[in-house]
């Protein structure tokens, strides 16, 4: 049988759209969770919001430091509002308690009983038993696993949870962690749908100039110092600062790409800023001139997406 090319796939058919088979994919795998959870008295929703919890109980003084609704959401990419019905739902089994912050009395603490602790012990038979009822080997679970986180990250670069209500501002990391990470630190995995959009969302490429502008600034800025005129300090700072920033230009691509690796993020997700302008420019010439010719047309138009 001979290979269609790409002209002569249909970009609309049901059986080649990703988003068909990531619903129908969701939808099934989650019908295999539901008698399993369904021991815990828990929902799907539920069964995620404890992950979180569970996941945080393991760092170090988490105790000490409770998760805030606010950061519970942004872990799962949902807006306050759809997580708090859950959360009460989960403080009704005596699963969790939820307190007002101490220090601020808009923010809400979520903290696991003795019973939400203990639950975790019959919930490590969970996913065995997920994996053995999808009869998929392992390995093929945790490749898809980091195609998928792929896609999401560069969904969420592209401003794909703008417009649903999810704020990324829970997710932001506090001053010091950001100035760690802006010349080099990683974050954690909680953050990578900020690193992401960080890195290859809009004004990405203006972020790293300003951060890399600066250092320069502090190695030169002795050379002010020292007794000359002002013609002599300019001669001796601003060339050096002016090729600085040349150069912080001209690597800044290699730079997000290679802070993306670092974060087991998708490198190319750098290129989504360019798809981004290329996609307004086609759009902006459709506008005046209409749809462009069938031979000028891109040959990826087979594109699942």
């Amino acid at each position: 049988m001979a290979r269609l090319t790409a002209r002569e796939i249909d970009p609309l058919a049901l059986e080649h759209q990703v988003c068909f088979a990531l619903a129908t994919t969701n939808r099934a795998v989650l019908a295999v969770y539901r008698p399993l959870l369904e021991p815990l008295g828990l929902t799907h929703p539920q069964y995620l919001v404890m992950l979180a919890l569970w996941d945080h109980r393991k760092t170090p003084g988490a105790d000490q430091s409770p998760l805030s609704v606010k950061q519970i959401a942004a872990a799962l990419q949902l807006d306050s509002a759809t997580l708090s019905p859950m959360l009460k739902r989960l403080d009704g089994l005596g699963l969790i308690n939820r307190a007002k912050n101490a220090s601020d009395e808009r923010s809400t603490d979520v903290m696991l009983t003795k019973r939400g602790i203990a639950l975790r012990e019959r919930a490590l038979e969970i996913p065995p038993a997920v994996t053995a009822r999808l009869g998929v080997e392992l390995t093929e679970l945790e490749n898809l696993h980091q195609v998928l986180t792929r896609i999401n990250a560069a969904a969420v670069a592209a401003g794909a949870l703008q417009y649903s209500g999810v704020t990324m501002t829970a997710a932001k990391p506090s001053l010091w962690q950001r100035i760690g990470y802006a010349y080099g630190r990683r974050l954690p995995d909680s953050m990578h749908s900020w690193v992401a959009h960080d890195l290859a969302g809009e004004g990405a490429i203006r972020r790293h100039m300003i951060r890399w502008a600066i250092p320069p600034l502090f190695v030169l800025a002795p050379f002010w110092l020292l007794p000359a005129s002002l013609y002599v300090h300019t001669e001796m700072t601003v060339p050096l600062y002016a090729w600085a920033l040349v150069i912080t230009f001209a690597l800044n691509k290699v730079w997000r790409r290679h802070r993306l690796a670092v974060h087991g993020l998708d490198p190319n997700l750098v290129d989504v800023i360019n798809r981004q302008k290329q996609a307004r420019m086609h759009e902006d010439y459709a506008r005046r001139y209409g749809p462009r010719p069938e031979e000028a047309e891109w040959q990826s138009n087979s594109s699942p997406f």
